[in-house]
């Protein structure tokens, strides 16, 4: 469970930033591909479930099939409005698992999720794979929907390892600081932030840094973070698959 900041600053956030102030415009993202009556499918679900409206969504067909040829594949597209922040390269959570197991599992991931700040309840739901088993309940699958996450946070600790650098004779070029503070100045939640960040970089000098000062942080604040501008990388796949202790999830922690 972490933020996606691996690769989120680059020259395509450089080149939006140079565009602000631009007419909005419309651009398709592609979010899946498959059978088509599955793509329809799953577009109905998503409106259903909130996360995207009628407008928003459609399926365009990519290939036909048949006698009489009629769609037989598509790929479901989302109709985006760039606005004066896309600089900070939105994405959504579409169909994401993020765990799955037993009911009880599901369940109590799916909280624990909701009262630290990483999903609203109407952006997680159950999909249950299969029916009650020897006592334990039915087998399922936690899947979210989110939507519009910003990748605006990867500035803060790319500005940290920039001064960190300098401070250590490594030649950084100024502008790559000057482009993330334009990021960052209309976006109050991080600035705040920011300078808790700096002063606890500081007070814990020496490595005196612990995962408990931010995990499970009860601030309001940052629960607004989490859900805004963080993605969840632990996801139901190979090598991603979240780690739980006593049913609550766990990263694995690096001394550094």
């Amino acid at each position: 469970m972490t933020s996606d900041v691996g690769g989120s600053y680059n020259q395509a956030n450089a080149a939006l930033l140079k565009q602000q102030g631009s007419e909005s415009r419309t651009v398709k993202i592609v979010l899946d591909a498959g059978y088509y009556g599955k793509m329809n499918s799953q577009r109905d679900k998503l409106i259903e479930s909130g996360s995207f409206t009628d407008k928003q969504l459609e399926v365009e067909v990519t290939a036909k099939s048949g006698r009489v040829p009629r769609p037989s594949k598509g790929k479901l597209v989302e109709l985006r409005t760039l606005d004066n922040k896309e600089y900070m390269r939105s994405s959504s959570e579409v169909n994401l698992v993020v765990s799955d197991g037993y009911s009880d599992i599901i369940n109590q991931d799916r909280k624990w999720l909701i009262d630290q700040g990483w999903y609203k309840p109407e952006e997680l739901s159950i999909r249950i794979t299969n029916i009650e088993v020897y006592g334990y309940g039915f087998q399922g699958e936690l899947v979210a929907n989110r939507k519009n996450i910003n990748s605006a946070y990867s500035n803060i600790p790319l500005k940290i390892m920039a001064s960190f650098a300098r401070k250590n004779k490594v030649e950084i070029d100024a502008k790559l600081e000057k482009d993330a503070n334009l990021i960052l100045q209309n976006e109050t939640d991080l600035k705040n932030l920011e300078s808790d960040i700096e002063k606890y970089v500081k007070d814990t000098q020496g490595n005196r840094s612990k995962p408990e000062d931010w995990i499970e942080n009860e601030n309001e604040s940052l629960k607004k973070i989490r859900h805004d501008h963080l993605h969840m990388s632990a996801k139901v796949a190979m090598g991603y698959n979240p780690r739980f202790k006593k049913g609550i999830r766990r990263r694995y922690y690096y001394d550094g």
